[in-house]
């Protein structure tokens, strides 16, 4: 589903990170762990196309990411790709419903109400559908963004330190949510982190 070779990335400063080579199954998990430096978060963002690989290749499910043109890559990313971000942003000026309105148009080109609403329900935040994003507590602000990575049903979720801020009740939660609704969307799911209480959760791990 997901392959990696020969990739490295080189900073403004000079400095090059060169990541280790790695693949991933539809449908499976995969931790990438690292202490902070290590370039958990550049990695991310080469997967997901947010930042231009110099070097090497990223294939996901049979697209080279390097073929791409710039337009096509928003478009493969928007249709395939789901980003939780550890401090997520929404778009404040609209309501929760209409954040995942927003991703899905992104996504599919179309909007399904009944999907979003649903999808919200499943997270335990159906209530706070018309609610605006500001009066979120910061946990409904985790499972919002979960939600909205999967609002147009990505074949891959990628997750950025999703629990390292959150106590251990809260890191759990939010670790068994992206866990079952991947599963239930049939989404490969990466989490990036160096979060410790998350290695016995992933039989599959790559080290930086």
């Amino acid at each position: 589903m997901l392959s990696v070779r020969n990739l490295s990335y080189s900073y403004q400063n000079g400095t090059m990170i060169s990541f280790p080579d790695f693949e991933i199954s539809k449908n499976d998990r995969l931790l990438i762990t690292g202490n902070s430096g290590t370039g958990k978060t550049t990695l991310l963002h080469l997967l997901s196309g947010l930042l231009m690989m110099q070097k090497g290749e990223i294939i996901i499910s049979g697209s080279n990411l390097s073929a791409l043109s710039q337009q096509k890559l928003d478009k493969f990313r928007g249709r395939n790709i789901g980003l939780v971000f550890q401090q997520p942003k929404f778009i404040s000026s609209i309501n929760v419903l209409e954040n995942i309105k927003v991703a899905q148009l992104f996504g599919f080109g179309k909007v399904n109400t009944q999907d979003a609403t649903s999808l919200l329900n499943e997270l335990g935040i159906g209530d706070k559908a018309q609610k605006s994003t500001n009066e979120l507590s910061g946990g409904e602000r985790q499972r919002l963004a979960i939600a909205r990575a999967l609002a147009a049903k990505p074949t891959l979720v990628l997750a950025d330190e999703p629990t390292s801020s959150l106590d251990d009740d809260n890191a759990e939660m939010v670790y068994e949510l992206l866990h079952q609704e991947a599963v239930k969307n049939g989404a490969t799911l990466i989490v990036v982190s160096h979060d410790q209480r998350l290695k016995s959760k992933f039989e599959n791990m790559v080290a930086l």
